[in-house]
């Protein structure tokens, strides 16, 4: 296993930001969250950013794990809210993280990646909705060698963490497979 201070950075592209905005748009007097979110979402293959993550994971794939057989999960996570996501926790039914662990934080316009060896978790991000209210962006997989791949991605209000626990959102995506896409 490689010494984890050589861990590389999982994040990839520029933040989109008020300035980024100005490039694009010079005579915009009052830019917002919807400016940011617009013009993120329309520069999400800008540079080749997804296609950088992939490579990334791949190589991750190759660098730091051995097939035993076990699920592997290559996950990309696109920010496109206006404002920065920040990690919130995760929960493992199965399996771990390998390598770079869940970016603290993923600006507007960029890619995070991860390789996760199980396959079956969740991730949970704070951020924004579309009205700007304060909300909880959850991301789960359940993933085995020998069925097909399942993943949800939802955004509730950020009240509803402190009812449930990325681990109860599993178990309820888990007993509610129709749901997983």
């Amino acid at each position: 296993m490689r010494n984890m201070a050589a861990v590389p950075v999982n994040f990839f592209g520029d933040a989109v930001t008020d300035e980024t905005v100005r490039k694009y748009f010079p005579d915009k007097k009052v830019i917002t969250r919807k400016d940011r979110t617009y013009l993120a979402y329309n520069l999400k293959e800008a540079g080749n950013k997804h296609e950088k993550a992939k490579v990334f994971l791949v190589k991750q794939l190759n660098e730091w794990y051995g097939d035993d057989g076990s699920a592997v999960t290559l996950g990309t996570i696109y920010n496109a809210t206006g404002d920065t996501l920040t990690y919130f926790k995760h929960h493992d039914l199965v399996g771990h993280v390998q390598g770079p662990q869940y970016p603290i934080q993923i600006q507007n316009g960029q890619w995070a990646a991860f390789l996760h060896v199980g396959s079956h978790a969740t991730v949970l991000y704070s951020g924004r909705n579309n009205e700007g209210a304060e909300a909880a962006w959850l991301h789960a997989w359940y993933n085995k060698t020998d069925e097909p791949t399942r993943r949800y991605v939802s955004v509730c209000k950020r009240k509803r963490l402190a009812v449930k626990s990325p681990g109860a959102a599993v178990l309820e995506l888990t007993n509610q497979r129709s749901t997983l896409i």
